[in-house]
C-alpha cells in the first residue's frame, strides 16, 4: 500500500534543499553507512561544509526507506546505522535529519 512517503521525501529535498537518500535504493546500512552515504554524494570540497552543518545543526539530510534499510540487515547493524546518525550529530544544539519509513514494519 502506498503511503506517499518517498513523494513527500522528493517534495522536502526539492523544496528545502536538502539532500535525499532513499535506503531502498541503497545495499544493507552498517557502522558508516550514512558517513559513507554523504561522502559519495557530495563533492570533495564541500564535505567540510557538510559534515560542520550537520555537527552545527545547521544543514539537514531526509533519509527515505528507514523501514526497508532495516529489513535487508541484522539488527545490530542497523542499531550501528543510526549511531552513525547520532554520532554525526551528537553535540549539534539543533538536528535536521528527517527519517521516513513504514510503521506497520
Amino acid at each position: 500500500m502506498a503511503t506517499g512517503k518517498t513523494t513527500l521525501a522528493q517534495v522536502l529535498s526539492s523544496q528545502i534543499g536538502l539532500p535525499l537518500f532513499d535506503l531502498a535504493r541503497y545495499k544493507p546500512v552498517g557502522d558508516s553507512t550514512l558517513t559513507g552515504l554523504l561522502t559519495g554524494g557530495f563533492r570533495v570540497e564541500d564535505l567540510s561544509r557538510v559534515f560542520e552543518g550537520i555537527a552545527q545543526g545547521a544543514f539537514g539530510v531526509i533519509v527515505d526507506g528507514i523501514d526497508e534499510g532495516r529489513s535487508k540487515t541484522t539488527e545490530k547493524a542497523f542499531e550501528a546505522f543510526l549511531d552513525d546518525i547520532a554520532r554525526l550529530c551528537r553535540n549539534a544544539p539543533a538536528t535536521s535529519f528527517v527519517l521516513l519509513g513504514r510503521t506497520q514494519t
